[in-house]
C-alpha cells in the first residue's frame, strides 16, 4: 500500500493551525477582540486558517484517492484459490471472488471514514470561521 498520512496527524495540524485542542471529537475554539485593531488581526488570522484548513482538506482528499486506488488494485487482483476452482467448479469460485471483493469494499469503507470525519470537521470549521469574519466586520464597521 501507498503512504498515507494517519488521521490523528491531520487532527494534530488543525488543532495547530487553529491553537486549539480536540476534546474527543470536540474542538475547544474561541474567538474574541478587545478593540477594533484587535479585530482586523484576529479577521485576517482566519483568512489565514482558512487557507490552512482548505489545504489539510486537499491533502485529505488526495489521500483518500491514494487509498480508494489501493483497494481498487486488491480488487482487481482478487482470485479464487486453485483448490476452489478445481474442486468446487467455475460457480464455486464466482462466488469466492465476490466474497473477496465485499470484504475489500468493506476495508475501503473503514479505511476511509475517519478520513470523512474529519473532513466534516474542516467544513465546519470554515464555517464557523466565516460566520466569525462577518461579525468582526460587522463589529469594525459599526465601531468605524
Amino acid at each position: 500500500m501507498t503512504t498515507v498520512t494517519d488521521p490523528a496527524g491531520y487532527r494534530k495540524r488543525i488543532e495547530d493551525c487553529l491553537g486549539a485542542k480536540f476534546e474527543g471529537d470536540k474542538l475547544g475554539f474561541h474567538i474574541g477582540a478587545e478593540d477594533v485593531e484587535d479585530a482586523k488581526l484576529k479577521k485576517k488570522l482566519m483568512v489565514q486558517q482558512q487557507k490552512e484548513l482548505r489545504q489539510i482538506k486537499r491533502e485529505i482528499n488526495q489521500d483518500m484517492k491514494t487509498i480508494r486506488a489501493d483497494y481498487k488494485q486488491q480488487s482487481a487482483n482478487a482470485q479464487p484459490s486453485f483448490l476452489g476452482v478445481f474442486v468446487g467448479g467455475k460457480g464455486y469460485a464466482k462466488n469466492q471472488v465476490a466474497k473477496q471483493r465485499r470484504e475489500i469494499k468493506q476495508k475501503r469503507e473503514a479505511a476511509l471514514q475517519p478520513y470523512e470525519k474529519i473532513k466534516l470537521k474542516i467544513d465546519s470549521l470554515i464555517l464557523y470561521l466565516d460566520r466569525a469574519k462577518l461579525a468582526f466586520t460587522e463589529y469594525i464597521d459599526q465601531e468605524t
